[in-house]
């Protein structure tokens, strides 16, 4: 009986080890099992049930888990959790391409474009032929500023599938962000004319004609869209046409119904904060950018617009500490260093004194000019503002030299101060018409003359404190509006999509939607010939920001 029982024991332990280290069979095989190790060293004589007893993990309900925590602290902008529990979901289902949308849009709401870059690679890798891997590669490159080599993926997987509609409009979008509109107004007409109400090309026609400051032309295009389809983007655009014409009351219009749309829109947060900010309502502005740094934690101009609004208020740390925020995320970002120039020339900080001060404002200015290079024009204040603020501080450093060689101011003292007072007596009374000998001495109780200077008896030394003269201030150089940020350079950040993503096939014609007026021909809207246009040859010599 104890040898039947032996084999039976073999047995079981024979079938379990095949059952573990056999192919995974995604239709019929039951879940992969993976051991956790014993909580106890001494597996013979366990201290507890649970001891003796290994932990199985079902891989498809652990992955399961880790990615419903993950897609809910993304619900709750917690990029931290959220990264955390995807990317432990990826370790039990790394072909969950869901997933990996998910924690790539989450860094690059979190601003760590590194990690973003590292998996969009290794999800392009082992699905090269995927248009969503190929989107969110592209993304993340742009980000990092290597803009030719999304330009060169993209050209690439054309070359394989010449008819995918939605990877032409991203070759466009691509043009736009390098700085070639007129070339993404071709290529989007080329997509209009196999789907005539491709919202996608419609959007890019538009943000075309809004770079080239054809602003009605941008007004119409974007009309035309919204009548095919209520779109954020859409809307967006129509906010920054009105933001270039000044019309604050319109673009906060087209931007409240951006955020009906999508209410975790950043761009939209962003631009709505900046809006306010125009008409000088700053708490309104504050609320607004908090939210878009909130959504989108690596969004840069949220951050400098949310620092320009607390300096609207005079809360000047917290101006300071929203530029900071910017060169944490990003060094070179010159724009901050601008803005922190400006916030210690123009106002007192706490706890360093003027020259300390200015001389911060200077520091900073000069890393402006050093970053953005010969994007600084001619009407950039940035030199005024240096030149200004050297003369403040020789202007200081001149008055407290006056200071210290002014001298000590001499006080006259009287020859009896320190011996006591006489009492007068009726007696010693001076007659009311009599003069004094010419060698008599004032009384010591007499009051002095309003040009004498009254000296303390206790202690006849003590010289009086002398209030510094104020600095003289400098008539305030005019500074430049802020432009609305974002403009058409970072695309806006993906949401962590939580449904498959349709894949549409090469070969396959897309169908208008039934009941939809098509938009006019794309061969009727012009082409503005007035603005010349880089050659291909030269993509990695366009200028980027200011």
């Amino acid at each position: 009986m104890s040898l039947m029982r032996l084999n039976l024991a073999l047995l079981l332990i024979l079938s379990w080890s095949c059952a573990t280290t056999a192919p995974e069979k995604k239709t019929e095989a039951p879940p992969a099992l993976v051991e956790a190790p014993p909580a106890s060293p001494n597996p013979v004589e366990p201290e507890s049930k649970d001891a003796a007893t290994p932990m199985l993990v079902d891989r498809s309900s652990e992955a399961k888990r880790l990615s419903d925590e993950g897609i809910n602290a993304l619900t709750n902008y917690d990029f931290v959790t959220a990264t955390k529990k995807l990317k432990e979901s990826l370790v039990f289902d790394k072909g969950n391409n869901q997933i990996r949308h998910a924690l790539i849009a989450a860094y690059l709401r979190k601003g760590n474009v590194i990690e973003a870059m590292n998996h969009s690679q290794d999800w392009l890798e082992s699905s090269p032929d995927s248009p969503v891997a190929l989107d969110m590669r592209v993304r993340t490159l742009i980000r990092a500023n290597r803009k030719s080599e999304a330009d060169n993926l993209v050209s690439q997987y054309l070359a394989k599938h010449p008819n995918d509609l939605t990877i032409r409009n991203l070759q466009a979008r691509i043009d736009l962000i390098m700085g070639f509109p007129k070339r993404a107004i071709r290529r989007s007409s080329e997509v209009m004319k196999k789907d005539e109400v491709n919202v996608g090309a419609v959007i890019n026609i538009a943000r075309a004609y809004l770079n080239l400051r054809k602003m009605e032309l941008a007004l119409y295009v974007v009309d035309q869209g919204l009548s095919v389809k209520k779109h954020p983007d859409l809307y967006h655009i129509m906010s920054q046409i009105y933001i270039e014409r000044g019309d604050w009351q319109r673009a906060e219009a087209a931007l409240r119904e951006c955020l009906n749309l999508t209410p975790d829109f950043p761009e939209g947060l962003n631009n709505l904060g900046v809006v306010y900010q125009q008409v000088g309502d700053y708490n309104s502005a504050i609320v607004q950018l908090e939210k878009a740094t909130q959504v989108a934690p690596g969004m840069l101009s949220a951050h400098l617009n949310l620092g320009n609004a607390y300096r609207g208020i005079k809360q000047f740390e917290k101006a300071e500490q929203s530029y900071s925020a910017v060169l944490k995320l990003d060094q070179s970002y010159a724009d901050a260093y601008f803005n922190l120039g400006i916030l210690f020339f123009e106002n007192q900080v706490e706890g360093i004194d003027d020259e300390q001060r200015l001389q911060k404002a200077v520091t900073n200015f000069n890393q402006y000019k050093l970053l953005a290079g010969a994007a600084v024009n001619r009407k950039d204040p940035v030199d005024n503002y240096i030149n200004e603020a050297k003369r403040m501080i020789e202007e200081v450093r001149r008055m407290r030299e006056e200071e210290m060689k002014q001298p000590a101011p001499e006080y006259e003292v009287p020859m009896d101060s320190t011996e006591p007072a006489k009492e007068t007596t009726p007696m010693d009374a001076p007659e009311p018409n009599k003069q004094p000998e010419p060698n008599e001495q004032p009384e010591p109780n007499k009051q002095p003359e309003p040009n004498e200077v009254p000296v303390p008896t206790d202690n006849p030394t003590k010289q009086p404190v002398t209030t510094p003269k104020p600095i003289p201030q400098p008539e305030p150089i005019p500074e430049p509006l802020p432009e609305p940020i974002p403009k058409v350079e970072p695309m806006p950040e993906p949401l962590p999509n939580t449904q498959p993503v349709p894949q549409q096939k090469p070969d396959e014609e897309p169908e208008n939607e039934p009941g939809v007026e098509p938009l006019p021909n794309p061969d009727e809207l012009p082409v503005p010939e007035d603005i010349p246009v880089p050659q291909s040859s030269s993509l990695d010599s366009v200028g980027g920001m200011r």
